[in-house]
């Protein structure tokens, strides 16, 4: 029974990569996957202080499009992508994306196509129809990429990101209103990395800003009425100086 399980789960397994290779990488796809890898992933294993294995699939170094993501590529606000090794501009990052493929194969490199991780990272824009036979296979494939990112028997740190990316990521692999369901990642980040969320942050800093806004006025308040009670005490003081001088001149008048 067990080999007749581990023979089913290979197969599974051969399924799914085969349906990596059948397609060209898509540098769009490996563009978001590594924003998935630098927003989420990345932040949780540095706050764990564990650094990632050569060979792990998760690492940024051997994404194949490496040279290509490192640099800018334009601003979206004035709809020009500029090519960041020939001056050649699009007004759309996707045709960008297929002159960089075409046009500069040269510094392709590294052995993993991080677009291919899109499903198990969950970096697609639009929802992902569910297949549970393909769904099957990309689990298993998940959870190799943790074992070989995060062995467990090399530390308790690498056991516990083990525990906590395969949770998060693997176990969530299944179907859910006939779509993949999703990670939430705001609230991984929060849990499990010394990164704040947006979200978050955005509320940190607006409490800030109307903490010292505040402390501002009261601060300004408080010199106005010291202000005035100063005036009040010296009016008061020439007052009573005035009346002192009065009343010693009567007094010397009298005399005389």
């Amino acid at each position: 029974k067990n080999t007749m399980k581990w023979t089913g789960e290979l197969l599974l397994l051969t399924i799914y990569l085969f349906s990596i290779v059948e397609g060209n990488c898509s540098l769009t796809d490996s563009r978001k996957a590594r924003d998935v890898i630098r927003e989420v992933i990345e932040p949780i294993v540095d706050n764990y202080k564990y650094p990632l294995p050569p060979n792990c699939m998760l690492s940024l170094s051997n994404d194949m499009y490496s040279a290509f993501l490192k640099k800018p590529v334009g601003s979206p606000r004035i709809r020009e992508h500029k090519c960041p090794f020939c001056e050649k501009s699009f007004q759309e990052m996707k045709f960008l994306d297929k002159h960089l493929t075409n046009m500069h194969t040269e510094l392709v490199n590294g052995s993993v196509c991080s677009g291919d991780l899109c499903d198990i990272l969950r970096c697609r824009d639009t929802p992902v129809t569910c297949d549970p036979t393909r769904l099957e296979g990309r689990r298993h494939h998940c959870e190799q990429i943790m074992q070989q990112c995060f062995p467990p028997g090399v530390s308790s740190t690498a056991h516990t990101l083990n525990e906590l990316l395969t949770k998060e990521f693997c176990d969530t692999l299944r179907c859910k209103g006939g779509y993949i369901q999703k990670v939430n990642t705001d609230a991984l980040i929060e849990d499990h990395s010394s990164i704040w969320s947006p979200a978050a942050l955005g509320f940190v800093i607006f409490g800030s800003v109307l903490t010292a806004l505040m402390a501002m006025y009261y601060g300004a308040l408080g010199m106005f009425w010291r202000e005035q009670s100063m005036q009040k005490d010296l009016r008061r003081l020439r007052q009573s100086r005035h009346q002192s001088f009065l009343s010693a001149f009567s007094r010397k008048s009298k005399d005389y």
